[in-house]
């Protein structure tokens, strides 16, 4: 539903909704996940310092070496047995990055199970899985919080 201006009427605006997270990779739901931070898409600033005649200094900024920065995101969720998120850690501890590093995708979905948006990850792999506290006295799932690091991210377009 678009955004109403404050006179009622509509703006046209259609704000993002999403309710559900999944990391997909070769096409398929991998695993979703509670929480995700960290999509950013940075590029790095280099600044070029000119004296010009009368001494007068110009400054001019431009993109550094790569216009996008290598990032990470942080995502969380559920623990489960044969998780596959896990796996993929195991690949890059044992040295088999051939195998490990790969290209994903989180994707929000709305409601209505419907894509929302994609953010598409390139050269992925996880850098840190860190399970949560243990507490026997809890009544809750023990959830687990996994780094991914990117080489380039994108944005998707909905399905």
């Amino acid at each position: 539903m678009p955004l109403p201006t404050s006179n009622g009427a509509s703006t046209g605006i259609l704000p993002l909704v999403a309710n559900s997270f999944v990391l997909q990779w070769n096409n398929e739901n991998v695993m979703s996940f509670v929480e995700v931070s960290g999509m950013e898409s940075e590029t790095e600033v280099q600044e070029l310092v000119q004296v010009a005649k009368g001494g007068k200094r110009i400054i001019s900024k431009s993109y550094g070496t790569f216009p996008q920065k290598p990032g990470r995101i942080t995502a969380r969720y559920i623990a489960q047995k044969n998780d596959p998120i896990r796996k993929w850690r195991e690949q890059v501890v044992t040295g088999n990055l051939a195998e490990a590093v790969r290209n994903c995708s989180v994707v929000a979905y709305e409601s209505e199970d419907t894509e929302a948006f994609r953010i598409d990850l390139l050269n992925a792999w996880p850098s840190k899985y860190t399970w949560s506290t243990m507490n026997a006295t809890a009544n809750e799932a023990l959830t687990i919080t996994v780094v991914i690091e990117y080489e380039r991210l994108s944005f998707g377009d909905a399905a």
